[in-house]
């Protein structure tokens, strides 16, 4: 229990700690893209007003089934992509954050959780082939924003998704000074020709649009954003022990090389 100012202002802030990085981990996901309509997050509602030491509360939400937690809103618009006139908006709840009591506790159900200890999956790269039958690669950063690498199953052609977006791998790959030579010996002649028939027009617009996504800035031009986008890269953290485990290299980073690497893996998972 928190018996001491210490302890409870140490709950605070893992509270409030928790309630930043979902609130982050939300507003990351924004903007929704599709072909003709965008669903754009205006503002995010956090009702965050509960107190880690009223017992009272929590006894009374025990004993009604009830649980912990603070709802989650979202004042969301759809846009017209070709016009960008607002075509609705709407509030709507998007979810719930458990909170900590002063037990370092949760309540669920009004059911009363501890948990001693949690298991957390060291950062790398791992590879899986989804229900659908799309090969996924995750990279999992210990420093860095997560993302996806995944191929079509039909067009074998890869794409990395950031916030929901895709990237076609060809184009960054052909950005950040990978050859041409080395992606068809990663990928095989058939498959380099289809990313190459896919990507070799949108370079630009692929290095802009993962800047943007990453920096959530506009860069303002395409050399501002390929030299912000090599520095970010190279600025973050991999476990290399795990990634010569799923990738039989070792990287300690995303550099272009893991990228293909990891484009190489998910293509020979192909069944």
């Amino acid at each position: 229990m928190a018996k001491n100012l210490e302890d409870r202002l140490w709950i605070k802030t893992q509270n409030t700690e928790m309630k930043n990085s979902v609130e982050e981990s939300i507003k990351n996901q924004f903007p929704i893209e599709g072909k003709k309509r965008t669903i754009k997050l205006k503002k995010l509602n956090i009702n965050y007003n509960l107190d880690a030491l009223d017992q009272k509360k929590q006894r009374d939400l025990k004993l009604a089934g009830k649980s912990w937690e603070v709802p989650i809103t979202a004042d969301l618009s759809l846009v017209d992509n070709e016009t960008g006139a607002q075509v609705d908006s709407a509030r709507i709840k998007i979810g719930n954050i458990p909170m900590l009591t002063e037990r370092v506790s949760v309540i669920l159900d009004g059911n009363e959780y501890q948990t001693i200890n949690q298991f957390r999956r060291k950062s790398g790269i791992y590879t899986r082939i989804k229900n659908n039958g799309q090969l996924e690669s995750e990279f999992n950063l210990a420093k860095g924003y997560n993302f996806k690498l995944n191929m079509d199953p039909e067009k074998g052609i890869f794409y990395l998704i950031l916030a929901n977006k895709h990237y076609e791998v060809y184009g960054l790959l052909k950005a950040l000074g990978v050859a041409d030579v080395d992606m068809r010996s990663a990928w095989g002649k058939e498959i380099f020709d289809a990313n190459m028939a896919a990507g070799m027009n949108k370079v630009e617009s692929v290095v802009m649009g993962i800047y943007e996504t990453l920096t959530r800035q506009k860069p303002k031009n395409y050399g501002e954003a390929l030299d912000g986008l090599r520095a970010y890269l190279e600025d973050t953290e991999i476990d290399p022990g795990t990634t010569k485990i799923t990738l039989g290299q070792s990287f300690d980073r995303v550099r272009p090389a893991t990228i293909l690497a990891s484009s190489e893996t998910v293509k020979s998972t192909k069944r």
